[in-house]
Formats: structure tokens, C-alpha cells, sequence
């Protein structure tokens, strides 16, 4: 079997809200120099110290995933077994309140965005549905003990990963997966029609 070059590597981390341990795909630390920004941070010009990488995107690689809990945050809240934010105010023990309940409720949002995310089979639709399932997740909790913090980070680097590609096919979630990121963003932007719409937009869509 030919094995390919990648800069990926596996780490077993443990679930900051199941505690159950599964391999995290990361990149290799200083595998890769952003030689150009955008104007929003977002790296434009990347370059690999080895040109097989070059397939590779570092940034679908932000985020771990649980695969039994679907819970999803930044590599590093991972690596700490939580953010200490989170931790400290109650924030974590109540996604983990949350997500119990959308389990056994089977809920429609929740399952078709956790299910089947597969890290070896990385593109930019996985990516995308990655980053979403993380904002869906750190909006649950009620507004006084979300971390907003996370979440401005977690839709600007989202917004990054939707730049790269717009042309890719999608269809539209139907019903409450809409309602849902329909309520969240017009809870936040709704006297900004244009960029509220835009962001409905990315958040409703769900790739294959």
C-alpha cells in the first residue's frame, strides 16, 4: 500500500466533556510559515518545508472533535481539558448538561451536524461542517455564561475557511436546523440585514 506524505500527526486526547480518550488529528509543530496575511489575519500565503505537504490546509485542523460526544472546541481548550473560562463559571458543565439532553432527544440539528465527521477524510465541506457543529455547541449555553470570547474566534476563522471556496455544491438544511442559526444570528445582527444573511447562509449548509 503506498503510504503518502503528510504533516499530520495523531494524538490521543481526552474529551473535555466525556473524558473518553480518541486520537486528534493535528498539524506538525513549525511544519509551515505564513509568509502573507489578509487583512482580517486570515494566511494567505503559506509555505510548507516540504513541498508534498502542499495538499494540506492548516486550517482545517483548528478545531478537535469528540467522536463520542460530538463535543468540539479549539486544539488547545483539548490539550487543557477545558478553557479555564468555561471551567470556572459553570460554562463547560453546562454544554455537557446540554448535549446529554440533545442526545437522548435524538435532536436533528445536533445529530446531523456531529455524525460522520471522519478527520482522515478532511476537505473543505468536513472543515466547514466541523466549524459550525463548534459554534452550534458553545451557543447552547444560556447567554450569561457563554464564552463570547470563543465564539467572535470561532466565527472568524469559520468566516476564513468559507472565503476559500464558494462555488462548492451544498443544499440547504430544511426546518429547525435553519430556525436554529436563523434565531442565533438575528439574536445578534439583526439591524444588519446584509451580514446576517450572509452568515445564515454558511451556517445553514451542510456538505457531502
Amino acid at each position: 500500500m503506498t503510504q503518502y506524505a503528510s504533516p499530520i500527526i495523531l494524538r490521543n486526547m481526552n474529551c473535555p466533556i466525556c473524558n473518553r480518550t480518541s486520537p486528534q488529528s493535528t498539524i506538525q509543530d513549525n511544519a509551515y510559515l505564513v509568509k502573507k496575511y489578509d487583512v482580517d489575519g486570515q494566511p494567505l500565503i503559506i509555505s510548507w518545508h516540504t513541498k508534498d505537504y502542499e495538499q494540506f490546509q492548516p486550517s482545517y485542523y483548528r478545531l478537535c472533535y469528540c467522536p463520542y460526544c460530538y463535543y468540539t472546541d479549539l486544539k488547545e481548550d483539548f490539550l487543557a481539558g477545558g478553557n479555564f473560562f468555561a471551567k470556572q463559571n459553570g460554562t463547560l458543565k453546562r454544554i455537557e448538561q446540554i448535549l446529554d439532553v440533545k442526545r437522548k432527544q435524538n435532536n436533528q440539528v445536533f445529530m446531523q451536524l456531529g455524525a460522520g465527521i471522519e478527520f482522515e477524510k478532511m476537505n473543505y465541506n468536513l472543515a466547514l461542517n466541523i466549524h459550525l457543529l463548534a459554534i452550534y455547541i458553545h451557543e447552547l449555553p444560556e447567554k450569561e455564561i457563554r464564552d463570547y470570547e470563543k465564539l467572535a474566534y470561532l466565527y472568524h476563522i469559520t468566516s476564513w475557511i468559507y472565503k476559500e471556496n464558494k462555488s462548492v455544491n451544498f443544499h440547504i438544511i430544511a426546518g429547525e436546523s435553519y430556525n436554529v442559526f436563523s434565531n442565533i444570528f438575528n439574536d445578534y445582527y439583526g439591524s444588519h440585514k446584509k451580514f446576517l444573511s450572509s452568515f445564515i447562509e454558511i451556517a445553514t449548509m451542510i456538505y457531502f
